[in-house]
């Protein structure tokens, strides 16, 4: 699966003050060099099962938000990336005191898969539907600390599936649960995911933790590590190797922000090298994934005059220099 890891700069975490509208948008490109038997990604002939797909491409970036926020209420328009599933979303969230709640209804873009990834020679490819409801509740414990819950079902629909077994079809409803922290400039989340395919070979849980930062040098340069390790059981044997589908999950990524980009307050610019490496028990479903990008973005905000509901520029000087916790909290953004 290919994964684009994007940090888009956006409004604190709990917004106040006059009503407000931001978008912002970031225009790049990059290269992805991935191994896999299974993404339509690589070559769609299939020599045979003892063979390692490999390829590399280059790729555009677009990534993109839009927001309104007025006494506590926002809803929004923005890129998602997940465990399972990336596309877009859009929601709703309430902020109260030390509270949020956030609703997003997530739809991927454009996921292909094989009509049947096992067969031996051309391979026809399919189109993937994936559809999530995600419910989230943030809970501020200081000036630089929250706690946060989680939960995502979703409906994966595929095309078509001419597998050879039915314990193979992939179709699934999948619920997602999530609890994080994040501590100063530190964050830690550790996640339970259960997979409920129509093939029992499809079917699985997976657990895992994930551990990251975030820290701001001198000339507004931002600097966000992260590493996520998980492990997959499925519920039973794929009858074609006579094994189950169990993996262990690697993710490493790092993302290089520089703010005020050329002296623009409105400018910023943006680096990311992404690497994932899917071990399984069965050596035709082993995937690794790695990625550079680069691109540059734009953002804007508009405060509106609470007595003409005119819309007025923010002052640069208002976010563009921002602090270390301004920053944080626009990371950290849902």
């Amino acid at each position: 699966m290919k994964k684009i890891f994007l940090t888009c700069l956006c409004a604190s975490l709990f917004a106040e003050g006059s009503p407000s509208t931001q978008f912002s948008i970031i225009l790049g490109g990059g290269i992805q060099k991935l191994k896999s038997n299974i993404s339509t990604q690589t070559k769609s002939f299939l020599q045979n099962y003892d063979v390692s797909q490999r390829d590399s491409f280059f790729f555009p970036l677009l990534g993109f938000e839009f927001d309104y926020q007025e006494s506590g209420h926002q809803i929004f328009l923005k890129n998602y990336n997940g465990r399972n599933l990336s596309g877009i979303s859009m929601g709703y969230s309430k902020s109260y005191d030390t509270w949020k709640t956030t609703l997003k209804l997530i739809s991927s873009l454009r996921e292909q898969a094989y009509e049947n990834p096992y067969q031996i020679g051309d391979r026809n490819e399919i189109d993937v539907l994936k559809i999530a409801l995600e419910i989230t509740q943030d809970y501020r414990l200081g000036e630089y600390q929250r706690i946060f819950v989680s939960y995502l079902l979703a409906n994966n629909l595929y095309e078509k599936e001419t597998m050879p077994f039915d314990a193979l079809k992939r179709e699934s409803i999948m619920q997602q649960f999530e609890i994080g922290l994040d501590w100063t400039l530190v964050h830690i989340n550790a996640f339970v995911d259960y997979n409920n395919a129509e093939g029992s070979a499809e079917t699985f849980g997976r657990v895992g933790f994930e551990l990251g930062g975030f820290w701001k040098f001198e000339n507004d340069v931002v600097l966000s590590p992260n590493m996520s390790v998980a492990r997959q059981i499925a519920s039973n044997k794929n009858p074609i190797f006579d094994a189950k589908n169990n993996a262990t999950i690697l993710q490493i990524s790092l993302n290089l922000t520089k703010l005020q980009l050329f002296n623009q307050p409105n400018l910023f610019g943006y680096a990311h090298y992404g690497f994932e490496n899917r071990h399984s028990e069965i050596s035709f479903l082993n995937e690794s994934f790695s990625n550079f990008l680069l691109g540059v973005g734009f953002r804007s905000k508009i405060i509106i005059n609470t007595h003409t509901r005119a819309l007025l520029p923010k002052p640069a000087h208002m976010w563009g220099e921002a602090t270390t916790k301004t920053l944080y909290d626009r990371a950290h953004a849902t």
